[in-house]
């Protein structure tokens, strides 16, 4: 399906400098470029340097994308990845250039952990079973593919059945801080696949300016459009690898989840890896002393999926490597948590449970040292044993003589 529909976009793409409506938009160049006169090939007409200021009528086409810009009244094209807008902030690295990474809807991941994963995405994207494989043109598990967007400071391509094929022209971008971005844009060339039935989210708003709001977080990304209340997309920023995987998932072919690259959030902390833990045959050996971070590796660099509070008991699996942290030398150690999660933790956080003597209902044997020790308390309460007997022999003995004198006195 995505080598069909990637046609479709290429040639939409071919075709935009045609149909594309004229607008008025400066580019500015953020590093060194070249100017091109053709929208494909690698003929340079002329260089241009850092901070050339272009007029561009916003029409683009290729892949990857050039852009249309009017110099001396002749026609060049120049790299979309290496232009902005004037009087614009610039988008992440991770955002816009080619890092061999790219992104999907966030939901895609947790179709790893399905065992009917097709299933799961017609939850999200029902256009697959419903509208397409119904034509019963092709499976489109063969050619599918999760990545939804190219992205650049100049323009932004959604292809899915979400968003559609649509291209927006970036005519403003304004840093708010660190991990949040305004996108000022204009929709153009919403397409949509003959067969779709549902209209994805940019199909009225053609030749229309939206605001895009864009918030990072590590390798995930929301996005909101026009304000932060109208949330539509969270993003996830993969690897070939792991993209890979989740093709191969929805082949139903075996996947193999260890040595992937996980995305992890700004402050370390992982949605996935999913690692369930068998708690049948759970028997905790250690408690954490502190809040401990459970990571996917051994190392204080490694991602961490979830925060075990003080106090939770744990099961050692398996002893790592020693390192010194926090001025503690303690190995680094695989467990498994009471709660059903398992990864490495710093052992330096975990003390020892005491071990739990069960209780014996059978008489232990008794030894030698019992035995004198018994004797011996039986030799103590003899005499007292004797003498309580013969006290109270001799009080009988005095109340039955004074029986006796009484009884004569009358």
């Amino acid at each position: 399906m995505r080598k069909y529909l990637f046609i479709l976009f290429l040639t939409a793409s071919a075709l935009s400098s045609l149909s594309s409506r004229d607008w008025d938009i400066q580019y500015e160049c953020i590093r060194e470029t070249y100017a091109y006169d053709d929208t494909v090939g690698n003929d340079v007409v002329f260089s241009l340097p850092k901070g050339s200021i272009l007029n561009s009528n916003g029409r683009w086409s290729g892949y990857p994308a050039r852009f249309c810009f009017f110099q001396e009244g002749k026609e060049y094209w120049v790299p979309a990845i290496d232009i902005k807008p004037v009087e614009s902030d610039t988008l992440p690295e991770i955002f816009t250039e080619d890092l061999g990474s790219h992104w999907i809807t966030s939901y895609v991941l947790s179709a790893l952990y399905v065992s009917k994963p097709r299933e799961f995405l017609y939850q999200y994207e029902p256009y697959w079973r419903d509208d397409y494989n119904a034509q019963g043109q092709f499976d489109w598990w063969n050619s599918w593919n999760p990545n939804i967007l190219d992205s650049y400071n100049s323009l932004l391509k959604f292809y899915s059945v979400t968003f559609g094929f649509t291209k927006l022209l970036v005519t403003r971008i304004t840093k708010a801080d660190n991990s949040m971005y305004t996108i000022d844009a204009i929709v153009t060339d919403v397409d949509v696949p003959s067969r779709q039935k549902s209209n994805p989210i940019f199909s009225e708003l053609e030749n229309q300016e939206v605001k895009l709001i864009l918030e990072f977080d590590g390798d995930y990304l929301d996005i909101y459009l026009n304000d932060t209340s109208t949330h539509f997309a969270q993003l996830v920023r993969i690897d070939k690898d792991l993209e890979d995987a989740i093709i191969q998932k929805m082949k139903l072919e075996p996947v193999d989840l260890s040595g992937l690259h996980w995305p992890t959030r700004a402050d370390g902390s992982m949605h996935y890896p999913k690692i369930p833990a068998d708690l049948t045959d759970f028997s905790p050996t250690h408690t954490t002393t502190a809040n401990l971070r459970l990571r996917i590796q051994p190392d204080t660099s490694a991602g961490f999926f979830t925060t075990l509070p003080e106090g939770t008991k744990v099961q050692v699996t398996e002893e790592g490597e020693t390192e010194t942290i926090d001025g503690i030398t303690a190995p680094w150690l695989e467990v498994i948590s009471e709660s059903g999660y398992k990864g490495w933790c710093f052992g330096g956080y975990l003390a020892e449970m005491a071990t739990e003597k069960p209780e014996d209902s059978r008489q232990e044997p008794v030894t030698s040292e019992d035995e004198a020790s018994s004797n011996s308390t039986m030799n103590q309460l003899q005499p007292s044993w004797l003498l309580s007997v013969v006290g109270a022999g001799v009080l009988l003995v005095i109340v039955a003589v004074i029986v006796v004198i009484l009884r004569k006195r009358k």
